[in-house]
């Protein structure tokens, strides 16, 4: 929603579309839904996609492949930034 907000004020824009439905079944979900939603709109930071690639390998047991495959982005897009997650 943050990044939805920044970006409608830098538009200039008065009103935003929003869409209320249910709430994502587990935490797993809940975050998919959210990478889905802010990579298609550009507003995600490399180091917060990273962290939370990571978040989906450590605690849900995902590999690079089927994030890769959840999110409809090649693998190399997850692995170029499961390395960044990894850097020092």
């Amino acid at each position: 929603g943050a990044t939805r907000i920044r970006s409608m004020k830098k538009r200039g824009d008065e009103f935003i579309d929003i869409y209320v439905g249910r709430p994502p079944k587990d935490e797993k979900q809940r975050i998919m839904g959210q990478l889905i939603e802010n990579l298609q709109q550009s507003g995600l930071k490399p180091l917060a996609t990273a962290l939370a690639f990571e978040k989906l390998k450590g605690e849900f047991n995902m590999t690079g492949e089927e994030i890769a495959r959840s999110l409809g982005k090649p693998t190399a897009f997850v692995s170029k930034h499961m390395r960044i997650g990894a850097a020092p």
